[in-house]
Parts: structure tokens; sequence; C-alpha cells
């Protein structure tokens, strides 16, 4: 499990990073509407990135011990990004529909980034 664990720590430690450093330009920059929209999208996208790690967690539990999960709650993450997406547009004076949409596409970036760098260690710079 440890194997697991690694590049999961760190692509949900580094997606928390880029929530904390959009911060910045939202505080110094004019455009915050984009901003806000970052964040709501970065903040689903690490919920979204949670609640697959447990069910991931669940799946390989059910089959050491031989059983089977339903499913890996892909209906519960898609209704929770259009949720922000709805938000986006019930809300424009509040956060920027383009900043959402960039915001939840860094956790999917970030961890493809990581666990092709981590498998390139791994596997492929030892010789395995």
């Amino acid at each position: 499990m440890n194997d697991f664990w690694i590049p999961v720590s760190r692509v949900l430690r580094m997606t928390f990073y880029v929530l904390l450093l959009s911060l910045i330009p939202w505080y110094f920059s004019s455009g915050r509407l984009f901003w806000q929209g970052f964040m709501l999208g970065i903040a689903v996208s690490l919920l979204n990135g949670l609640i697959l790690m447990r069910k991931t967690i669940q799946t390989g539990e059910a089959a050491v011990k031989g059983g089977r999960m339903k499913g890996t709650g892909m209906l519960q993450r898609f209704v929770m990004a259009v949720f922000a997406v709805y938000v986006a547009l019930k809300f424009p004076e509040l956060f920027s529909l383009t900043g959402v949409i960039g915001g939840l596409t860094v956790l999917p970036l970030i961890s493809f980034l990581v666990f092709y760098f981590y498998y390139y260690k791994r596997h492929i710079k030892a010789g395995k």
C-alpha cells in the first residue's frame, strides 16, 4: 500500500499548495472573479480527489476480503463538478466560469504529472 500512498499524498499536498498559492494573485490582481472561480474549482477538485482516494481504498479492502465494490463514486464526483459550474453560472458576479473549469483540471493534471514521474523514477530509471 506504500506504493499507493506516496504519490497520492504528493498529489493532495501539491493541489493544496496550488490552492494556497492562488490566494496571492487573488489578493494582488484586479481580476478577482477569475481567481475566486479558480479557487472554487480547485476546492471541488480536491474534494473529488479525496472521494476517489477513499473509494480506491475501499475497493482494495473489498478485493482483499474477496468481495466486490458497487462503484467508485463517479456520479457523486460528477454532480459536485456540475454543481461548481452551476454556482459559477448562477453567481457570475462572484465566480468566473473559466476559473472554475480551470480549477477543476488542476488535480487531474497534477496527478498525471506526479504519477508519471513516480512511475518513471520507480520503474524505468531503476531498471524494473
